[in-house]
């Protein structure tokens, strides 16, 4: 009888606002379900109508803040460590079998663009005022390793000075970026780019839609975009219309969470 009803609301609120509607659903599905540890003063934590499920957030430091904007993430963990430290992630992003985002010293951010899919990414952001930024549609595959810093200091052997200082990342707006990849501090990658399975991206590509692949990484192609859709061999989109199909697929490919607004109600 209960789950009649919920139906009946939930078939009513579809027609009126189809991305509400889906939040509902995928909260009746999964539930909320968020372990936290928190020690520290003024940390701030904002989920507003986000579907958290099996998400840790751990915390030692004051001045925090976490903001998570109508998205979903699944089995995700949160290890943060010190102060002023901020994360934002946009609307409708999608972390869907896991992931790490782990924050060491002080006053470090990372900042993910709406849209942006992820299936199991460890993003570490560490020492003072480094960052991640990552663009709006984005997807990301599993087992994908993106950081600031190398964790420990590598020395000049004369002058006993450190020379590996942290350097921020940032991937722009609709880049795929494919299995067991690792990208390393300092790293830039334009819109529109690649990065095949298994690279190592120390440097990145300042040009536009371009595949970076290999250890190191090295453009391997220029003048590409992608779709999230697998567009069969007989089906090929007519010039200039890639990133329209990119827009409609989205919540396909590598990301399996369900998409809110989708043309076709789903059923709870």
């Amino acid at each position: 009888m209960l789950r009649q009803a919920l139906k009946f609301v939930y078939r009513v609120l579809y027609r009126m606002n189809p991305t509400m509607a889906d939040a509902m659903r995928r909260r009746i599905l999964h539930g909320q379900s968020i372990k936290k540890r928190i020690r520290g003063v003024n940390n701030r934590l904002q989920f507003g109508s986000s579907i958290l499920h099996r998400v840790t957030i751990d915390i030692e430091g004051s001045q925090n803040a976490v903001h998570i904007c109508e998205s979903y993430l699944n089995g995700v963990t949160f290890h943060i460590r010190g102060c002023n430290h901020r994360i934002v992630i946009g609307r409708g992003c999608r972390f869907v079998h896991g992931g790490m985002i782990w924050f060491e010293d002080d006053g470090c951010q990372l900042v993910v663009g709406e849209g942006s899919s992820f299936e199991n990414v460890e993003i570490a952001v560490a020492e003072p005022h480094s960052m991640v930024r990552i663009g709006g549609d984005c997807m990301f595959a599993y087992d994908i390793d993106i950081r600031t810093t190398d964790s420990h200091s590598v020395l000049d052997a004369t002058t006993g000075q450190r020379i590996n200082h942290a350097q921020s990342v940032c991937i722009g707006d609709h880049v795929w970026v494919g299995a067991h990849s690792v990208i390393l501090k300092g790293v830039s990658i334009a819109d529109n780019s690649i990065v095949a399975a298994g690279a190592v991206v120390c440097s990145g590509s300042a040009h536009q839609g371009v595949i970076l692949a290999g250890n190191p990484a090295k453009v391997v192609r220029e003048g590409v975009t992608w779709a999230r859709a697998r567009i069969p061999a007989s089906s090929q989109l007519p010039p200039g219309t890639v990133e329209a199909s990119s827009a409609l697929s989205a919540g396909h490919g590598d990301s399996r969470a369900p998409s809110a607004g989708s043309s076709t109600q789903p059923d709870l």
